[in-house]
């Protein structure tokens, strides 16, 4: 079997884990960000972008109607315009000059209180008015922020017991998929709060990558060389019918869907997010080619295999100062 490109991100990993010891980041990564830029990049949207935007940057133009194929293509053109080129650098450059910078502002949206509306009180037309004009305002506050978080707008019955409503309180961020986690840095772009565990992004990106590679092998070989499910593959045979045949498919049907939602979405500026969006989906598993494409330039255009501490160190600071030279006016003209 070929050298797989998740195969190396221990190594990958461990030199982050070095360089951070050595080198003070503005604003240190967390393992989501490592996994929002792994997933930047097995994003067919924002190759799409990278691809066009290259174009028009060296003078060329590109064909009449090349939005119409994406048509969110200013959406994920924002989130290239600040998280720029992901197959230019490895992770430890790529946070340098343009991840921290990104994740770095605190962001303006924030808890509110938007009005307490008391029983028995009679409200004239205009205090009504003045209630749905905060409550506008607020809204436009969100939506025109650069890469705001989901907010939940609430109603909260003030007869209610402090105890009921604690526990109404964590039923509703239940609901919504809403967990507390470690602190993760965020400004233009964020890190969504989510359950999900590391392992969870590792074993869907490396069962997504070996399916491009082997796009011919059945999902029961797949899962025995992926070997990312919980559950033991012994005896179970390509043609089985049985019920734990028919679990592990299930299984690895799952992770596929989950690894292109996730890039997917991370190119809409949103990550973790695991259901389906805005994007061709389904499609991209009959795409193995393009992707194999991906994982080429991933593995021979960029970095990886300079994974000399001492040298990434030694180069930093001016990569840092380059981006900011690129980023300010960007900043200022994007957001």
């Amino acid at each position: 079997m070929e050298k797989l490109l998740s195969d190396e991100f221990a190594i990958h990993d461990k030199t982050l884990e070095e360089v951070c010891q050595k080198f003070n980041f503005d604003v240190k990564p967390s393992w989501h960000h490592k996994w929002y830029f792994r997933f930047l990049q097995i994003s067919a949207s924002y190759r799409y972008v990278r691809d066009c935007e290259a174009v028009m940057k060296s003078g060329g133009s590109n064909p009449e109607g090349y939005k119409d194929y994406l048509p969110d293509y200013d959406h994920v053109n924002m989130t290239y315009q600040g998280l720029y080129d992901v197959w230019h650098f490895d992770f430890v450059r790529w946070w340098a000059t343009f991840g921290q910078l990104q994740f770095s502002k605190e962001q303006d949206v924030r808890f509110r209180e938007l009005a307490l509306l008391q029983f028995g009180k009679k409200y004239s037309d205009d205090e009504i008015l003045s209630v749905g004009k905060k409550y506008q305002n607020y809204i436009n506050h969100v939506i025109e922020s650069p890469a705001y978080p989901d907010v939940l707008v609430l109603g909260v019955p003030m007869d209610k017991t402090r105890n009921t409503l604690i526990k109404n309180f964590i039923e509703i961020m239940d609901r919504y998929n809403v967990y507390p986690q470690e602190s993760t840095a965020h400004g233009n772009f964020f890190v969504k709060q989510s359950k999900l565990k590391e392992s969870a992004f590792r074993d869907c990106y490396r069962t997504f990558e070996l399916r491009m590679r082997y796009p011919e092998i059945s999902l029961i070989e797949l899962a025995k060389m992926a070997n990312t499910l919980k559950t033991s593959l012994a005896g179970i045979k390509d043609d089985s019918e049985s019920d734990a045949a028919h679990s592990v498919r299930s299984g690895i049907k799952k992770q596929l869907t989950m690894a292109i939602n996730i890039a997917e979405a991370a190119a809409r500026s949103s990550f973790p997010h695991t259901g389906k969006g805005p994007g061709i989906h389904s499609s991209y598993l009959a795409r193995p080619d393009f992707f194999q494409g991906l994982f080429k330039i991933i593995q021979e255009t960029t970095p990886y295999k300079t994974q000399d501490v001492k040298e990434i160190v030694k180069g930093l600071p001016a990569l840092i100062q380059q981006a900011k030279d690129y980023n300010l006016d960007k900043l200022e003209r994007l957001y």
